[in-house]
């Protein structure tokens, strides 16, 4: 009899480490899963109201081709920061820029049309399914214009105007 108590209680001691190892192994799967509800991240894309606010969030000028109406002005951001500015016009064209050397005209797997001089900066031009656009840098900031179509010659007139404001 002593013999069936000890297997039983060696039996149970077993049954009961399992189960103290499976609730630590959930516990554990599971903690990380806890912290991501928790997390609260905020919109990095907003729509502002006007080219003022813009500027403001961004922390620098933006040139804005005067005699297009504007259709929203948007700041993009990580965190709490600012970065990207984004103009879309009611013609549906759309000039980006940012802070740095890259390309921040947010569209991959463009064709590659030429490179060109306009207004003494070196700009690219693409295409990319029914839009042109072109990408450039000048001093600390990089650009990007997009439109609707295939006319070079109206991209090239508008990145001009562009280059003007900024210089």
């Amino acid at each position: 009899m002593k013999e069936k108590c000890k297997l039983f209680g060696r039996i149970m001691t077993f049954v009961l480490c399992i189960g103290i190892m499976l609730f630590g192994a959930m516990f554990v799967m599971h903690k990380d899963q806890d912290k991501e509800e928790l997390l609260k991240i905020a919109n990095p894309v907003t729509e502002v109201k006007s080219l003022n606010e813009m500027k403001k969030y961004l922390g620098y000028e933006v040139p804005l081709i005067g005699e297009k109406e504007v259709s929203k002005y948007i700041v993009i951001g990580t965190g709490k920061v600012a970065n990207h500015g984004r103009i879309i016009y009611k013609d549906k064209s759309e000039f980006d820029m940012e802070k740095g050397k890259l390309d921040v005209s947010g569209i991959y797997g463009g064709k590659k049309l030429s490179e060109e001089s306009i207004g003494g900066v070196k700009v690219t031009l693409y295409s990319y399914e029914d839009i042109i656009y072109a990408t450039w840098s000048y001093q600390e900031y990089s650009y990007s214009y997009s439109m609707v179509g295939n006319d070079q010659n109206a991209l090239k007139l508008d990145v001009n105007k562009i280059i003007r404001l900024v210089e």
